[in-house]
Protein backbone atom coordinates (compact mmCIF):
# COMPACT_ATOMS: atom_id res chain seq x y z
CA UNK A 1 0.00 0.00 0.00
CA UNK A 2 1.26 3.47 -0.85
CA UNK A 3 1.01 6.22 1.75
CA UNK A 4 1.07 9.97 1.20
CA UNK A 5 2.24 12.62 3.63
CA UNK A 6 2.72 16.28 4.38
CA UNK A 7 4.70 18.01 7.13
CA UNK A 8 3.44 20.13 10.02
CA UNK A 9 5.09 22.07 12.83
CA UNK A 10 3.56 21.92 16.31
CA UNK A 11 4.45 25.15 18.12
CA UNK A 12 5.30 24.98 21.81
CA UNK A 13 5.42 28.04 24.04
CA UNK A 14 7.61 26.65 26.83
CA UNK A 15 9.55 23.90 25.08
CA UNK A 16 10.97 23.10 21.67
CA UNK A 17 8.66 22.93 18.66
CA UNK A 18 7.96 19.53 17.11
CA UNK A 19 8.21 18.92 13.38
CA UNK A 20 6.01 16.06 12.16
CA UNK A 21 5.78 13.97 9.03
CA UNK A 22 2.03 13.31 8.77
CA UNK A 23 0.87 10.26 6.82
CA UNK A 24 -2.82 10.17 6.04
CA UNK A 25 -5.02 7.14 5.41
CA UNK A 26 -8.76 6.61 5.22
CA UNK A 27 -8.70 5.99 8.99
CA UNK A 28 -6.91 9.19 9.97
CA UNK A 29 -3.55 10.86 10.47
CA UNK A 30 -0.30 9.29 11.69
CA UNK A 31 2.03 11.91 13.19
CA UNK A 32 5.73 10.98 13.32
CA UNK A 33 8.14 13.38 14.98
CA UNK A 34 11.12 13.89 12.68
CA UNK A 35 12.51 17.20 13.90
CA UNK A 36 12.12 20.30 15.95
CA UNK A 37 12.95 23.97 16.14
CA UNK A 38 15.37 24.15 13.20
CA UNK A 39 13.53 22.07 10.61
CA UNK A 40 14.85 23.97 7.56
CA UNK A 41 17.21 26.72 6.43
CA UNK A 42 14.38 29.24 6.47
CA UNK A 43 13.32 28.27 10.01
CA UNK A 44 16.90 28.72 11.24
CA UNK A 45 17.20 32.09 9.50
CA UNK A 46 13.89 33.39 10.82
CA UNK A 47 14.63 32.28 14.38
CA UNK A 48 18.04 33.89 14.36
CA UNK A 49 16.46 37.10 13.11
CA UNK A 50 19.58 38.25 11.28
CA UNK A 51 21.65 38.19 14.47
CA UNK A 52 25.11 37.16 13.27
CA UNK A 53 26.45 36.23 16.72
CA UNK A 54 23.40 34.06 17.54
CA UNK A 55 23.65 32.45 14.11
CA UNK A 56 27.31 31.55 14.63
CA UNK A 57 26.64 30.16 18.12
CA UNK A 58 23.56 28.15 17.08
CA UNK A 59 24.82 26.91 13.70
CA UNK A 60 26.34 23.69 15.13
CA UNK A 61 22.99 22.95 16.82
CA UNK A 62 21.26 23.50 13.49
CA UNK A 63 23.65 21.11 11.70
CA UNK A 64 23.12 18.47 14.39
CA UNK A 65 19.34 18.87 14.19
CA UNK A 66 19.44 18.48 10.39
CA UNK A 67 21.41 15.23 10.74
CA UNK A 68 18.90 13.92 13.28
CA UNK A 69 15.98 14.95 11.09
CA UNK A 70 17.49 13.18 8.06
CA UNK A 71 18.02 10.05 10.15
CA UNK A 72 14.47 10.17 11.60
CA UNK A 73 12.98 10.75 8.14
CA UNK A 74 14.82 7.76 6.68
CA UNK A 75 13.74 5.60 9.62
CA UNK A 76 10.07 6.46 9.26
CA UNK A 77 10.22 5.98 5.49
CA UNK A 78 11.62 2.48 6.11
CA UNK A 79 8.86 1.72 8.59
CA UNK A 80 6.20 2.88 6.14
CA UNK A 81 7.75 0.90 3.25
CA UNK A 82 7.70 -2.23 5.43
CA UNK A 83 3.98 -1.79 6.15
CA UNK A 84 4.43 -1.07 9.86
CA UNK A 85 2.85 2.40 9.86
CA UNK A 86 0.25 1.55 12.53
CA UNK A 87 2.76 0.02 14.96
CA UNK A 88 5.37 2.77 14.83
CA UNK A 89 2.89 5.47 15.84
CA UNK A 90 2.97 4.25 19.43
CA UNK A 91 6.62 5.17 19.91
CA UNK A 92 7.38 8.22 22.04
CA UNK A 93 6.61 11.53 20.35
CA UNK A 94 4.33 9.99 17.69
CA UNK A 95 0.54 9.87 17.72
CA UNK A 96 -2.57 9.11 15.69
CA UNK A 97 -5.71 11.19 15.13
CA UNK A 98 -8.61 9.02 13.98
CA UNK A 99 -10.75 10.66 11.30
CA UNK A 100 -13.91 9.49 13.10
CA UNK A 101 -12.81 11.43 16.22
CA UNK A 102 -12.25 14.75 14.42
CA UNK A 103 -15.15 17.16 14.90
CA UNK A 104 -13.83 19.81 12.48
CA UNK A 105 -10.69 21.34 11.06
CA UNK A 106 -9.83 25.02 10.74
CA UNK A 107 -7.27 26.45 8.36
CA UNK A 108 -6.13 30.00 8.98
CA UNK A 109 -4.49 31.73 6.05
CA UNK A 110 -2.55 34.22 8.19
CA UNK A 111 1.03 33.35 9.09
CA UNK A 112 1.98 32.71 12.68
CA UNK A 113 3.97 35.16 14.74
CA UNK A 114 5.58 32.05 16.26
CA UNK A 115 7.62 31.50 13.10
CA UNK A 116 8.21 35.21 12.47
CA UNK A 117 5.52 35.01 9.79
CA UNK A 118 7.63 32.55 7.79
CA UNK A 119 4.93 29.92 7.19
CA UNK A 120 1.81 29.11 5.17
CA UNK A 121 -0.81 29.48 7.90
CA UNK A 122 -2.25 27.35 10.66
CA UNK A 123 -4.14 24.05 10.82
CA UNK A 124 -6.31 23.17 13.81
CA UNK A 125 -7.88 19.81 14.56
CA UNK A 126 -10.88 20.05 16.90
CA UNK A 127 -11.66 16.66 18.35
CA UNK A 128 -15.06 15.36 19.46
CA UNK A 129 -13.73 14.91 23.01
CA UNK A 130 -12.95 18.65 23.24
CA UNK A 131 -9.20 18.45 22.59
CA UNK A 132 -7.61 20.85 20.15
CA UNK A 133 -4.41 20.29 18.17
CA UNK A 134 -2.67 23.33 16.71
CA UNK A 135 -0.13 23.14 13.89
CA UNK A 136 1.75 25.53 11.65
CA UNK A 137 1.88 24.73 7.94
CA UNK A 138 5.61 25.22 7.24
CA UNK A 139 6.86 27.25 4.29
CA UNK A 140 7.72 24.32 1.96
CA UNK A 141 4.16 22.91 2.27
CA UNK A 142 1.48 24.61 0.20
CA UNK A 143 -1.69 25.48 2.10
CA UNK A 144 -3.82 24.73 -0.99
CA UNK A 145 -2.42 21.16 -1.04
CA UNK A 146 -3.42 20.61 2.58
CA UNK A 147 -6.91 21.92 1.82
CA UNK A 148 -7.14 19.58 -1.17
CA UNK A 149 -6.17 16.58 0.99
CA UNK A 150 -9.13 17.29 3.24
CA UNK A 151 -11.56 17.98 0.41
CA UNK A 152 -10.67 14.77 -1.44
CA UNK A 153 -10.04 12.35 1.45
CA UNK A 154 -12.05 13.71 4.38
CA UNK A 155 -15.05 15.46 2.86
CA UNK A 156 -17.22 14.31 5.80
CA UNK A 157 -15.08 16.36 8.27
CA UNK A 158 -16.28 19.97 8.32
CA UNK A 159 -13.56 22.47 7.37
CA UNK A 160 -13.54 26.15 8.17
CA UNK A 161 -11.26 28.48 6.25
CA UNK A 162 -10.27 31.82 7.76
CA UNK A 163 -8.67 34.38 5.45
CA UNK A 164 -5.91 36.76 6.56
CA UNK A 165 -8.37 39.48 7.49
CA UNK A 166 -10.22 37.10 9.83
CA UNK A 167 -13.24 36.16 7.68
Amino acid sequence: MEYYFFDLLQPKALSFDKYFRVYYTENGFFFYKIGGQFYSDSSFDSQMGGNLIASIIMYPVYILSQKRQTKATKKIEEIVENGLIEKAVFKKGNFFLAAKDIDKTVIKEASSFHTSNNDNGMLFFYMKDGKKFKFIIPRPILRKNVIEIFKVNYSDIPMEYIKKNGF
